[in-house]
């Protein structure tokens, strides 16, 4: 025999044992499992899995309302005692908070970590029962492997299927979910929380915004009612006019303002050209020589000036605030009405 030969069937016989070794090892190890199987551990109940935040509005004759966290009695015992400045009622196992008040958020979120603080205790304890149910299910699964109990048979899925179907044995379902498995979800059941918090208390805060506003705007509407019944009457006009009707009374009481007014309304708007200002000049009597000055500067622009631009009105030497100006000396009171009827027309 070659010592090549003799090499090849020494390689192979390490092979072997090799082989056998593992083998034992594994029937070993598997033996040791067996031995050292733990009890199905129980998963315990979180507080947090138990907890909700909702809207709550009392039935009863004061009608009030808030946002309720319903957290388990056991726990506000234990927080009850740790916390003497928000309490929870133990009877009916709930906080309350306001609504419209700066200091629910901050005392919802102290709670809540306290909550979550408790539950990190059994959440730990729950992951190692998790891992060890585990250990044990996987154990016990491969022990009846082993031993030959089958795990898949041939069967006839409905009483009018015509083949037979490979399909897994009850018993592994049955097995596997005697097993308690745990998955961590503090954190997130957290965040789900306060995110209803939030949701109930902006909900709140926009309705009382808007209600606020609706009030704002009526009592505005009043004022508003009040001031052109008063402002109707003193230009000597039908109560039936709106602001439109009083703004062109206000103009026409002076031709500075007349003017100045349609030169701004030119300058928004120069769609149509210069015929705002035009209108304007239309009712512009040169009666002094600075007359005639600000009707020839306006005059020009309107002539002369190729391109149509309505900024030249606020722009030029006798622009409209020079023409308010003049209409605020010459009668401050007319000046004061022409802009307070300003602030009440849309789109001027």
């Amino acid at each position: 025999m070659s010592q090549k030969e003799i090499d090849i069937q020494l390689k192979s016989a390490r092979d072997s044992i090799d082989r056998l070794e593992k083998i034992v090892n594994s029937t070993i190890d598997q033996i040791n499992s067996q031995n050292n199987l733990t009890p199905i551990q129980p998963i315990k109940p979180l507080y947090l899995n138990s907890c909700r935040v909702r809207d709550c509005k009392n039935n009863s004759w004061y009608g009030s309302h808030y946002i309720r966290f319903d957290v388990p009695r056991d726990c506000i015992k234990i927080l009850n005692k740790k916390f003497s400045n928000i309490r929870g009622d133990e009877t009916w196992e709930y906080y309350q908070f306001s609504y419209n008040n700066e200091k629910s958020k901050e005392n919802f979120i102290t709670i809540l970590n306290a909550i979550v603080e408790l539950d990190s205790i059994t959440d730990q304890e729950n992951i190692k029962s998790s891992q060890a149910n585990t250990n044990t299910r996987d154990v016990v699964m491969k022990m009846l492997y082993d031993i030959g109990v089958p795990t898949k048979k041939y069967k006839y899925k409905t009483s009018r299927a015509r083949n037979k179907e490979c399909v897994n044995c009850a018993w592994t379902y049955e097995i596997q979910s005697a097993f308690s498995m745990y998955s961590s979800n503090v954190i997130s059941t957290k965040n789900k929380l306060i995110e209803t918090f939030d949701k109930l208390y902006k909900t709140d805060q926009d309705k009382r915004k808007e209600e606020q506003n609706k009030k704002q705007q009526e009592v505005e509407r009043k004022e508003n009612e009040r001031l052109l019944a008063f402002m109707l009457s003193k230009y000597e006009l039908d109560i039936t006019c709106d602001w439109d009707d009083l703004q062109r009374a206000i103009i026409n009481k002076n031709k500075y303002l007349y003017l100045a007014h349609y030169m701004m309304m030119n300058r928004g708007d120069w769609n149509d050209g210069y015929s705002y200002a035009e209108t304007g000049l239309s009712g512009f009597k040169i009666e002094t020589e600075q007359d005639k000055e600000i009707y020839d500067c306006i005059n020009n622009i309107i002539t002369t000036y190729e391109d149509t631009d309505g900024r030249y009105f606020r722009d030029c030497l006798w622009n409209y605030d020079v023409l308010y100006g003049i209409v605020k000396e010459q009668n401050p009171a007319l000046y004061e009405d022409y802009q307070k009827v300003r602030e009440h027309i849309e789109d001027y």
